[in-house]
């Protein structure tokens, strides 16, 4: 059983920030996603006053201005392809005073965003188009003029963000606002998701039967100091297309609950492929015995961003699916459904499309000829449904825009890579000591005699038969001398992994990088020992020294030990 961690929800998250931002209190959110679209969202809002304090890996404090949101002359925010930052920061023009720009890469410059323009503009709203008409970029000023009305209409067919966006700005309000959607409304899982927020925040807001009218503001309730993101279920499908191409029973790990999210439909569907889901009290496993069955029609309006990952599951299938409901993936990061079906068509997959729907004709499998490329289209998950067949195939085939994955999964190929075992077990020590004359602590850093190598603390493999902690105390042993004693605490206080560079001597076949476990470790006596062999250097550092002599992405994972150990 492979036991694989996804990242918090991007979705979850990006209503946590925006809503903490916009609020009125200091609040700490926890396990935040790191992806690209979050950081957006905290830039955007951090450029209208509000400050975000990184407390730990994945957690932010929150703290809204004070006096409000208010834009500085020449304000310019950047979403980069973030369709939720957009849309949410869009409806804080109702709330920012002053004159600012929106704007993103080019492919979010063709998003639609005219129907939150066409609120905004109806609530007083200065909208400038800076280029298509309906299109980012675009200025949005707030002055004198705006003014809510008691009832705003919005249009539901393009996206629920547009809601999303509302009900969260005007929750703020003391004043009820009703908000009524013009059917259809798409994605409604996310509306769902966005009132559960609501709810948990302690903001009012009341739903109809139609599930289309909707009040919002008045009175607040007190809502928590402290919030948990939860996990991605739009990630989950990676890993289980993963498994079921490789074979690999799969266990996603921290799953404890209802997730609010329309994706969490993955399990349903691949029960009916054929697979076996089995709850545990903080985990979901699924079991893939005998190949996955089609599955007729199945309608994944609820869930559109799972649905490409359930198309290259179909192609592993002996029979016909056709997936609907999806009108919204021609205008996604990229035309989702054309993208699909060139890159199952090449692969040998029967693909046959209509305007918001994709018929899957599965022949057993998909099969690559060496050096083909399969694009991605800068689409972080059309990339990563290929990287999951590139991987569990063992094909030698290029994916185009491998880091777009950064946009909800940043830690993607790294992640994929530990799938498959290819990163190496490394165990290293967070040794401190009281520094001299002084209140602070101390740690130890050492240089290795690897010109590509820099500085970082003391690790090295684990052997077979040997506990992380035992390879740690051995490893600090060989490098720096037995007499450097120290008393090891064996709980792992995290890990740092990373890709081995292709010419790296150590890159053997099916290596590809390292996944180092750190534990602390409380100095004892002695010192290190240079023997030039080992190791050509060592230095005992604050934590602001030790930032100064290590690479950036590896002082972004050990920084939180050294300040607190």
């Amino acid at each position: 059983m492979k036991k694989i961690t996804v990242p918090s929800s991007k979705s979850l998250s990006n209503r946590w920030v925006y809503l903490a931002g916009i609020g009125e209190r200091a609040i700490t959110l926890r396990n935040v996603s790191d992806c690209d679209d979050t950081r957006y969202m905290r830039l955007g809002l951090a450029k209208f006053g509000v400050e975000y304090t990184q407390v730990g890996p994945r957690d932010w404090q929150v703290r809204p201005p004070v006096g409000g949101l208010c834009a500085k002359p020449n304000t310019e925010v950047y979403v980069g392809n973030g369709g939720t930052v957009a849309r949410l920061l869009a409806c804080a023009a109702l709330l920012v005073r002053g004159s600012w720009t929106l704007t993103g890469n080019a492919r979010m410059c063709e998003r639609p965003m005219r129907d939150i323009f066409t609120v905004l503009e109806r609530c007083g709203v200065g909208v400038e188009y800076l280029g298509e008409a309906g299109h980012l970029p675009v200025r949005l000023t707030h002055g004198e003029g705006v003014k809510i009305s008691s009832e705003i209409n919005v249009r539901g067919g393009a996206s629920s963000q547009f809601l999303t966006g509302l009900l969260l700005t005007l929750a703020q309000r003391e004043i009820k606002t009703e908000v009524v959607v013009e059917p259809p409304l798409v994605s409604q899982p996310y509306r769902d998701m966005t009132l559960g927020v609501l709810a948990q925040a302690g903001y009012s807001v009341e739903m109809d039967a139609s599930g289309l009218r909707f009040t919002v503001g008045g009175r607040r309730k007190d809502g928590p100091t402290t919030v948990r993101c939860g996990l991605d279920c739009s990630a989950v499908g990676f890993p289980l297309l993963w498994g079921l191409v490789s074979g690999e029973s799969v266990q996603i790990e921290h799953w404890s609950e209802p997730t609010l999210q329309g994706d969490e439909i993955i399990l349903e569907i691949v029960q009916k492929m054929g697979a076996e889901v089995q709850r545990e009290p903080a985990a979901v496993a699924v079991l893939w015995a005998g190949a996955p069955q089609p599955l007729g029609v199945i309608d994944m309006v609820a869930a559109p961003d799972m649905a490409m990952t359930v198309m290259a599951m179909l192609a592993y299938t002996t029979g016909v699916t056709r997936v609907t409901g999806l009108s919204t993936l021609r205008h996604k990061e990229c035309d989702r459904i054309a993208a699909m079906e060139e890159g199952l068509t090449t692969l040998g997959a029967r693909v046959t499309t209509g305007p918001d729907w994709v018929e899957i004709d599965g022949q057993g499998g998909l099969s690559a000829v060496k050096g083909e490329q399969l694009n991605s289209y800068d689409d972080h998950r059309i990339a990563m449904i290929w990287g999951c067949l590139r991987a569990a195939e063992g094909w030698d085939v290029t994916v185009t825009d491998p880091e777009s994955t950064a946009k909800s999964w940043p830690g993607f190929w790294t992640d994929l890579a530990e799938w498959q075992g290819g990163l190496r077990r490394v165990a290293g020590v967070v040794l401190g000591r009281p520094r001299q004359g002084s209140a602070e602590r101390e740690y130890l850093l050492v240089r290795k005699p690897r010109q590509s190598h820099a500085w970082q603390l003391p690790q090295g493999g684990v052997d077979d038969g040997e506990t992380g902690p035992q390879a740690a105390v051995r490893e600090l042993n060989e490098e720096c001398g037995v007499a450097l004693q120290g008393e090891i605490n064996p709980v792992c206080l995290g890990k740092y992994r990373y890709l081995f560079p292709s010419n790296f001597t150590r890159h053997d076949a099916g290596t590809v990088g390292a996944a180092v476990e750190f534990y602390a470790m409380d100095w004892k006596s002695g010192e290190p020992v240079v023997d030039g062999a080992e190791i050509v250097e060592a230095r005992w550092c604050r934590g602001a020294e030790i930032e100064a002599l290590v690479e950036g992405d590896y002082w972004e994972v050990v920084r939180w030990w050294v300040n607190i150990i």
